[in-house]
């Protein structure tokens, strides 16, 4: 009796966990092209170097004081790359311009489910994993 509870706990773990992996696929060609972009967006402009070093004080401030960089302070750096790569495509690329929201749209989407799908499965695993229950 104890073995087929377990199976049946076990069962959404793994859907969630291939969920997760979907998603983290999807995801990961915005992941690639927009560290590429911001790379490409930091050595064209000028004022780009400006956010990097507002980014970097933040970062910095909280080493200091948390000694760890929080997952919001992570997501925000990541954000910002899409940002500067959905300008990209328009400056650098010359594609049309419709093509700056809809890659922000999808791309800070897809990070956002990532982040959802992870901490998801983080919560049920500490939650079937408390004692006494």
């Amino acid at each position: 009796m104890l073995g087929s509870a377990n199976m049946k706990s076990a069962a959404p773990l793994q859907r969630e966990r291939i969920g997760l992996l979907l998603v983290a696929l999807a995801y990961f060609p915005f992941l690639a092209w927009s560290l590429i972009g911001a790379g490409w967006a930091l050595s064209h402009h000028p004022f780009t170097l400006w956010f990097t070093g507002a980014y970097l004080l933040v970062v910095i401030h909280s080493l200091i004081f948390k000694r760890a960089i929080g997952g919001a302070t992570v997501m925000t750096g990541i954000a910002a790359c899409h940002l500067m790569t959905a300008f990209g495509l328009h400056t650098w690329l010359h594609l049309p311009i419709w093509t700056v929201p809809v890659f922000l749209a999808a791309s800070i989407g897809l990070m956002i489910a990532v982040r959802v799908r992870i901490a998801s499965t983080h919560f049920r695993l500490t939650r079937s994993q408390r004692p006494g229950q």
